[in-house]
């Protein structure tokens, strides 16, 4: 059986668009002298994903059904399609009636399909996210999977093909279907079961989502017969054949495991474009700060979109560096990006009772500031005979009130000419509180605000190898191995108490086993993890950003912005003693926490 894999990008809630897109790729596929035996899409190719809201929409989910049975009644081909449809649902919430779930479409005939859905949900074993169903197809048994793998004990052993219909986020280059690990499971997969295994995961992005597609066509003895590229949609196709005249390829194909640095360049590549194409955006605008963050964000802009859609401002003022504007000027200049300059110093002076503040320059962390009333009223500047600029650096209560005029000014520009407003902000500095509310977190979409500042730093060095001269030129104005140093450490800490949720004890234990590091300061630590938990509030404002790591800061550590919790002095002993007992509480029926609590 001659199979084709399409990898889809569709765009989230446009059922119809979708599936005029299908029967497209359906379409070109079935006029070829020897068309395909079974056209297979991923899973929610013709919904999108994540639905969210959408999932309890009446409207979307009557549409949903329209859709799905004109997609069945007009396919040319026999078709395998991800989509939803609504099930009861039968959760505690009395005033939903039913949930879109995601389903799985067979078309063979191009006159309505020989199973409708209707029939198709009651074969149905396992739910959506397990189990399998079974169908014959062109004399060969196939086991379809949406949303999920096969079980580890599951009997695959009568099968002569394996579909999975994914939809399956980028989560870094270790997870996606070209690295080695993920490549081996697969193999030991088709091997395990003596069968083909089609592998067919969603490409694009949307909103923060990031599908890296890498569809894959594997033989009984694991080899690699077809692969799609990562993150864009293509069409990839091979020859299935029943398990008994299997035989090794004659020329197995390799698949090229991507560097981390290409892979999460390439996975925000298309996080920025999906969401300016998908929202019919012009282009996009962002600031050009002097600094290595908003230039690389420059780059990848016009890496993505091309130069005549990328507009930079240049946005002078009493907390900017002269002489990196300049660098980061002639950076714009080489990618051959327009560029303008207003100078935001007069703008700033509007603002009497700021230009002479005497404001708290406490952290920009959404707690109250004390602010200190004028000691006099004859203190005020003379607005009518202005003085010579101040060239002393700005307080940081006056450096968050120049970030919010630029971020004023930098929306106002944006929603003139129909941009995208793009910001550099990174995890970092959300992390520790360093990011402005309403400032340089006032864009819609910050493509770095899940890496952290050294993943930039990394990022840049791989654009130098990949022999960018422009960025060989900015970098060596710019870099500063002491502080680069620094920002690793810091880097390294956040990590550790983010991503792996560990306290200070156990922070300072894990950095003094690092090769040729010593155990970090135990004050440095407490301030640091300080300064994550009284950044909350200031987090609850962060842009729509690709999900490009294992934990998100606002969605998967969102903590009560109102929190007494000090997450300091968690020791390692504490976290063993609270996995022996969750082993207990797994060991009982109907345990008595009392007992376990006084044990």
């Amino acid at each position: 059986m001659y199979v084709a894999v399409v990898q889809m990008d569709p765009l989230l809630g446009a059922l119809r668009e979708n599936a005029e897109h299908a029967l497209a790729c359906i379409e070109e596929l079935a006029a070829r002298p020897y068309p395909p035996d079974l056209v297979i899409f991923p899973a929610f190719a013709l919904c999108g994903a994540p639905l969210e809201g959408l999932a309890h929409s009446t409207a979307f989910a009557a549409e949903a059904l329209t859709v799905s049975r004109d997609f069945m009644a007009r396919a040319p081909l026999p078709t395998l399609i991800g989509s939803v449809l609504p099930r009861p649902y039968a959760g505690p919430s009395e005033s939903m009636t039913f949930v879109c779930e995601p389903e799985v479409l067979f078309c063979h005939d191009g006159r309505g399909g020989a199973l409708g859905f209707v029939d198709f949900m009651d074969t149905w074993e396992g739910g959506a996210y397990g189990g399998s169903i079974n169908l014959v197809i062109e004399g060969l048994t196939v086991a379809v999977f949406v949303d999920g793998y096969p079980e580890m004990g599951e009997d695959l052993s009568n099968v002569d093909l394996i579909v999975m219909l994914l939809a399956k986020s980028y989560r870094g280059p270790d997870e996606s279907f070209t690295s080695s690990t993920q490549i081996k499971v697969l193999r030991n997969l088709a091997r395990r079961a003596n069968a083909y295994l089609v592998v067919a995961n969603l490409a694009g992005a949307q909103d923060g989502e990031v599908f890296d597609g890498a569809s894959l066509i594997l033989d009984p003895f694991g080899t690699v017969l077809a692969t799609a590229e990562p993150f864009i949609e293509q069409i990839i196709e091979g020859n299935c054949l029943p398990s008994s005249l299997a035989a090794p390829a004659a020329h197995p194909l390799i698949v090229r495991p991507m560097l981390p640095s290409e892979a999460d360049w390439r996975a925000l590549k298309a996080a920025l474009g999906a969401f300016v194409e998908k929202n019919a955006l012009n282009g996009v605008l962002l600031e050009v700060k002097g600094d290595l963050a908003s230039s690389l964000l420059l780059d990848l802009s016009v890496q993505t979109l091309g130069a005549k859609r990328v507009r930079a401002l240049l946005l002078p003022g009493p907390n900017r560096d002269t002489e990196a504007l300049a660098a980061a000027a002639a950076f714009a200049q080489a990618l051959d990006v327009r560029l303008q300059s207003l100078d935001m110093s007069a703008l700033l002076q509007s603002f009497p009772h700021r230009a002479g503040s005497s404001h708290s320059d406490g952290p920009s962390s959404g707690r109250p500031a004390h602010v200190a009333e004028p000691s006099a009223p004859d203190e005020r500047p003379n607005l009518a005979e202005p003085s010579a600029p101040d060239e002393r650096p700005l307080s940081a209560a006056k450096a968050r009130l120049m970030e919010r005029l630029r971020g004023t000014c930098l929306l106002d520009e944006a929603e003139a000419h129909n941009r995208l407003l793009l910001s550099s902000v990174d995890k970092t500095a959300l992390a520790l509180g360093m990011a402005t509310s309403f400032g340089d977190v006032a864009a819609p979409f910050a493509p770095f605000a899940t890496l952290y500042r050294s993943d930039i730093h990394r990022l840049i060095e791989w654009r130098i190898d990949q022999k960018v001269e422009a960025w060989r030129t900015l970098f060596a104005v710019m870099k500063d191995e002491d502080e680069l140093r620094a920002l690793a450490r810091i880097d390294r800490i956040l990590h550790l108490h983010i991503e792996e949720g560990m306290g200070i004890d156990q922070i300072r234990e894990h950095v003094s086993n690092d090769p040729g590091d010593t155990a970090p300061n135990s004050a440095f630590v407490a301030k640091l993890l300080e300064s994550v938990r009284q950044a909350e509030l200031g987090r609850r404002q962060t842009p729509i950003s690709p999900f490009l790591g294992p934990n998100d800061l606002y969605l998967d550590r969102a903590w009560p912005v109102t929190n007494g919790f000090v997450d300091h002095a968690e020791s390692a002993a504490a976290g063993d003693e609270l996995f022996e007992y969750l082993g207990l509480l797994q060991g009982r029926h109907r345990p008595d926490d009392w007992t376990f609590m006084s044990n």
